[in-house]
């Protein structure tokens, strides 16, 4: 059985933005690192603009998800796709479309956008957290074919 999170209708227009712009981008594409929100977040104001190399999240002010001023990554994050708990307890949402674990499973911006789109439509699956550390199959992979 699946999780559905409790998402905000903005939330959810701006996972979906964020997944259709992912899927626009190269499957082999270089910019794109699932560790770090971006390569050079000392200067979040200028990631939009800049050639930093980013994960999902990092590629959101790219899509056109503009970030508040004063917003770090965490508070961008929250407010704009997913709330991060922090702990673990409740953070499958976060973990299932953006944890740094995809680096090693599925380190691809289509593989975030699946992700991101399978949790719109169905939730994160109970086996997530297998899923990310990759001891299950990749069931976005599926719905995907």
């Amino acid at each position: 059985m699946a999780f559905n999170p409790d998402l905000t209708d903005e939330q959810r227009a701006n996972l979906a933005t964020l997944a259709a712009y992912l899927l626009t981008l190269p499957a082999d594409y270089l910019g794109f690192d699932m560790l770090d929100f971006a390569s050079d977040d000392a200067d979040f104001a200028h990631v939009p603009a800049c050639g930093s190399v980013a994960c999902a999240i990092g590629h959101g002010p790219k899509a056109g998800i503009e970030p508040f001023n004063g917003e770090d990554w965490f508070d961008y994050t929250d407010r704009a796709f997913v709330m991060h708990d922090g702990d673990g307890a409740n953070d499958d949402p976060f973990q299932w479309c953006f944890g740094c674990s995809w680096h090693a499973v599925d380190n691809t911006p289509h593989g975030a956008a699946q992700r991101i789109l399978c949790m719109l439509e169905s939730g994160v699956p109970e086996n997530s957290r297998a899923q990310r550390l990759g001891r299950a199959p990749l069931s976005y992979r599926e719905q995907a074919a």
